[in-house]
């Protein structure tokens, strides 16, 4: 367990903006890196132990993690050491942790916490920002049928029961019937309480 990688783990997800489950399977694989988040290879059991995804879940989680750039394949070699058997060996994996400035592995320091390195200046740190990755953005907006006249309209203009607001605009008359009903249930309501309280 490392927390450097921990550290690195929560800043990416803040970043990044990853959705709840992708931060939350960056920071268990975090738990098996070493300092410079080298060396994860639990097993797809493990993992799912660990997070309680299903395999399916987490060969997705990971493929997006690698799809933003966040973690690669790492150094198969050193499962060998480790695993015996080649068809029980699970892939090994490593953060990319030097590759997003502000990280702890970013540029060495000394001893005083000053940069070795003067030909920046007094530039520091990342000077533009990676885009978040989210698929969420490029989702279109959902629809659905209206129940009344079988339109394809989008959610946001259905009502609650499932009716276009075209369809709700025709009954002017139908909705002022069922607004007097409604009254006319609260005031016999208010008139059997006021019946119980004398």
């Amino acid at each position: 367990m490392s927390w450097q990688a921990q550290t690195w783990a929560v800043e990416m997800g803040k970043r990044f903006e990853l959705e709840p489950g992708h931060r939350w399977m960056l920071t268990i694989l975090a738990n098996y890196a070493d300092p410079e988040g080298n060396d994860i290879f639990p097993s797809i059991a493990t993992l799912m132990a660990d997070t309680g995804f299903g395999e399916n879940t987490i060969r997705r989680h990971i493929k997006h993690l690698m799809a933003c750039g966040l973690m690669d394949y790492g150094n198969q070699a050193v499962v060998a050491l480790k695993v015996s058997r080649a068809d029980r060996r699970p892939k090994v994996y490593r953060l990319l942790m030097t590759d997003f400035a502000g990280s702890h592995h970013g540029t060495p320091q000394t001893a005083t916490g000053s940069q070795t390195d003067t030909s920046r200046g007094a530039k520091r740190g990342a000077t533009v920002a990676p885009k978040p990755i989210n698929p969420k953005e490029n989702l279109a907006p959902a629809e659905a049928e209206c129940r009344r006249c079988d339109r394809t309209r989008p959610e946001s203009e259905l009502s609650a029961s499932g009716i276009c607001a075209d369809c709700l605009g025709v009954g002017q008359q139908a909705a002022a019937e069922g607004a007097a009903y409604r009254e006319q249930i609260r005031l016999r309501r208010l008139a059997s309480n006021v019946g119980t309280l004398l």
